[in-house]
């Protein structure tokens, strides 16, 4: 037992002097002092300009003038699924939408993914965006109203709206 302990100090002793000189070879200090240069902790702003967001996040398909594509993407610009109320367009942020939808007189049957990365700040700016920008003439959306709505589908935020016809229910179930 006693050879199994001078082994196993033994091993520790090469193990210590090898970290010892490697780090020392490779000019690192030894211990941590005031001679060493600390790394700044870097911390990413979060996004809180609506324009950016919006660019960012939702104009590759509603296009920069909230016109969308035709047959493709549905226009947020005279939407009345944008303009209507301020949950909705919430919910399909959160939520995300796949499914038939009728926008502006014209039928749309694609996905829109979720926005569920951003913060509740962050789809309350978007929101607010897209109900007051392009002759739209809806109302803010706050932070409040997005917690409120977000608590609302707690259960099935990784379950993205169906359709229209969806939409039209959960509009209903306020």
């Amino acid at each position: 037992m006693i050879k199994d302990l001078e082994a196993t100090g033994i091993g520790i002793t090469i193990g210590i002097t090898v970290f010892l000189l490697v780090n020392v070879a490779m000019g690192r200090p030894l211990l941590p002092g005031a001679e060493r240069e600390h790394e700044p902790i870097v911390v990413p702003e979060i996004d809180l300009n609506p324009e950016s967001l919006y660019a960012k996040n939702c104009a590759a398909c509603h296009q920069a003038n909230g016109e969308g594509l035709a047959g493709a993407f549905p226009p947020l610009a005279g939407s009345e699924w944008v303009i209507e109320d301020p949950e909705t367009p919430v919910r399909v942020l959160l939520l995300g939408i796949g499914g038939p939808i009728d926008v502006a007189g014209e039928s749309y049957d694609g996905v829109m993914p979720t926005q569920g990365h951003l913060n509740e700040e962050q789809i309350a700016l978007v929101a607010t965006y897209i109900r007051t920008n392009w002759g739209n003439e809806g109302s803010e959306v706050t932070t409040e109203e997005v917690e409120a709505v977000k608590a609302e589908l707690a259960a099935r935020l990784s379950t993205p709206c169906s359709g229209g016809e969806e939409l039209t229910t959960l509009r209903g179930a306020e």
